[in-house]
């Protein structure tokens, strides 16, 4: 069957696609980062509600969503997967993006007595921007990274993510 598509009393489903967060973060709207995220979490969790599950990757509510990584280096690889270079954009985006995805918006009030609808978990904790350069990849580089940096930089995004009540924090390799 197509993954992640389900079948439902004779109808296939498969969820909405939507434009990657670089393109995202150009909208610059709030109002559009959650309901993005809200409209993932209810497909997500109504896939995984009508779907056997075998034990599999990717079975089950936890999806490893966003990533708040900065898009410090044009090389990157991955920089279509996180919404641009600025940290108050990335920040904005991240603690957005997660109360959509999770129901756990400060405008939801019954937040503490209902459960997660998806689990989000941002990543990669922290300054993940290099995948191969030379004889470096992100199994071996060691990111040296100015105290200043860390902190005016590269800890905003996760911040508001800890604040939005994201379930998890992934690590990077570095």
């Amino acid at each position: 069957p197509a993954e992640p598509c389900v079948q439902y009393k004779g109808q296939k489903k498969c969820p909405t696609s939507f434009p990657c967060p670089s393109a995202l973060g150009n909208a610059f709207n709030t109002t559009l980062f959650y309901e993005i995220g809200a409209a993932i979490g209810t497909e997500g969790k109504a896939i995984s509600q009508l779907r056997p599950h075998d034990m599999k990757i990717g079975d089950g509510l936890t999806y490893w969503s966003p990533n708040v990584n900065l898009q410090r280096d044009p090389r990157w690889g991955r920089n279509q997967e996180a919404p641009g270079e600025d940290p108050f954009l990335t920040s904005v985006y991240a603690r957005n993006f997660v109360s959509g995805l999770q129901n756990t918006s400060e405008h939801n009030d019954s937040r503490d007595e209902e459960p997660l609808r998806i689990a989000a978990c941002c990543k990669h904790f922290i300054a993940n921007s290099l995948e191969n350069w030379y004889n470096y990849t992100r199994h071996n580089f060691d990111a040296q990274i100015s105290d200043e940096d860390l902190h005016d930089y590269y800890f905003k995004p996760f911040q508001e993510c800890v604040q939005a009540k994201a379930a998890g924090v992934m690590c990077s390799y570095n």
